[in-house]
């Protein structure tokens, strides 16, 4: 069953406020005296520096929990089993990550379909 927004907040304002209180306040006692460079004192401070966007779901109904649909959406369902999918993703994850690096998509393009060769 899918709430409207503001009941959906209003859920949220009375079931995990609390437990992000309590949480939170679990945090402000032990981060000081956790190593900063341990991993727990590296995921903590993380936690501490992240709050304000990990507390906004609570504060707006709209917003979802998670980001489950985005996620599903861009990860291929079937990796191996469907060779387009598997051919293209790659590719278009690299196009993304070489824009950077200034390359034109229609070279990126051409250079990994034609094994590293430049359009040719």
């Amino acid at each position: 069953m899918v709430l409207p927004a503001e009941e959906r907040q209003r859920v949220r304002q009375v079931r995990a406020l609390p437990l992000l209180a309590d949480i939170r306040s679990w945090l402000d006692e032990h981060l000081p005296i956790v190593p900063p460079r341990s991993a727990l004192g590296k995921a903590m401070n993380y936690a501490h520096k992240q709050w304000p966007k990990l507390i906004v779901f609570v504060e707006d109904g709209r917003l979802r929990i998670d980001n489950n649909l985005t996620e599903n959406a861009i990860r291929p369902r079937h990796w191996l089993t469907h060779r387009l999918r598997c051919i293209n993703a790659p590719l278009t994850y690299s196009a993304a990550i070489t824009k950077k690096r200034c390359l034109a998509p229609s070279e990126f393009a051409g250079i990994a379909r034609n094994g590293c060769r430049p359009n040719g």
